[in-house]
């Protein structure tokens, strides 16, 4: 196998792990309002596949959480304050 091949063969398993990630949070996530440990625990994640879904579900719940204090009209530092608990509580660390 040349390292072009091997290089493409690694990065489908990232893009593979991301997607089959993601379809596991968006499920979780349309049954409940579980936070993403509880989600991973549930779906029995463990090692990469944990930290891979910890890192999009945080990415994730970060985008919402802006757009909660956009909606909210909240500004400066309320802004920041309100996003970073909501991330808190929506990852459950």
């Amino acid at each position: 196998m040349s390292p072009g091949v091997a290089d493409k063969t690694f990065l489908g398993r990232i893009v593979w792990s991301v997607v089959v990630n993601l379809i596991v949070f968006l499920r979780s996530a349309a049954a409940g309002d579980d936070t993403c440990l509880m989600q991973a625990a549930s779906n029995k994640l463990r090692g990469k596949e944990l930290v891979s879904f910890m890192k999009n579900c945080k990415a994730l719940m970060e985008l919402i959480c802006h757009d909660r204090a956009i909606d909210q009209s909240l500004i400066d530092e309320m802004k920041e304050s309100f996003i970073k608990k909501c991330v808190k509580q929506s990852v459950g660390r």
